[in-house]
């Protein structure tokens, strides 16, 4: 149902079914799923969607519709940030974590992937968060000075693995989660898929 009204509203548009830079559909792929992941890996995208041909749309996580990502991404909660070196403009990295059991638990600096304008404009955000005590669960190590904030601002990063003291290796910068509340952030851990299925 949700299918043929996306393809209807976008065959009114171009043959390619492109309304704009930010929303194009999508035909279905049968049975190459490898190939359509290592496109996908090659093309640099954030990854594809597996789901079993008879499963209807689900609003929730669910073995029938699975996200499958070409690189790890974890959307974190900001914590922290250190002050930017040489002519860096807004901070040096930020430091970021996930809730478990209700707690803010350290996973990680991200220093890399802001352009300025998003060095300039996250350092004004934080600004208005900045409090004098650590709001996580243990104070992480840090090698330059950490300014605190509330646990308010969600962003996405994109990462290679976690070691084994669950900090991420390598994080880079995705974007800022205005849609997520800071407590949905939590440590996403790939799961392997026993058997075949038809999707």
């Amino acid at each position: 149902m949700r299918s043929s009204i996306i393809r209807s509203f976008h065959a009114t548009q171009t043959v390619h079914f492109i309304v704009s830079q930010t929303l194009r559909y999508s035909d279905h792929v049968r049975g190459k799923g490898k190939a359509l992941f290592q496109l996908a890996s090659k093309r640099k995208l954030e990854g594809i969607v597996a789901k079993k041909s008879d499963s209807p749309y689900q609003f929730r996580r669910s073995r029938s519709w699975l996200k499958i990502k070409t690189k790890m991404r974890q959307e974190v909660v900001i914590g922290g940030y250190t002050q930017p070196q040489r002519s860096r403009v807004g901070f040096g990295a930020l430091l970021v974590g996930v809730y478990e059991k209700g707690r803010l638990v350290f996973v990680g600096h991200v220093g890399t992937g802001f352009s300025h304008h998003q060095l300039k404009e996250i350092h004004q955000q934080m600004k208005k968060l900045i409090i004098f005590h650590c709001p996580f669960m243990q104070e992480p190590p840090a090698n330059a000075t950490v300014t605190w904030v509330k646990p308010r601002l969600v962003c996405e990063v994109s990462f290679a693995e976690w070691t084994r003291e669950k900090i991420m290796r390598q994080p880079v910068f995705k974007g800022m989660r205005i849609d997520k509340h800071p407590k949905e952030a939590i440590r996403e851990i790939p799961k392997m898929i026993n058997g075949s299925a038809n999707r």
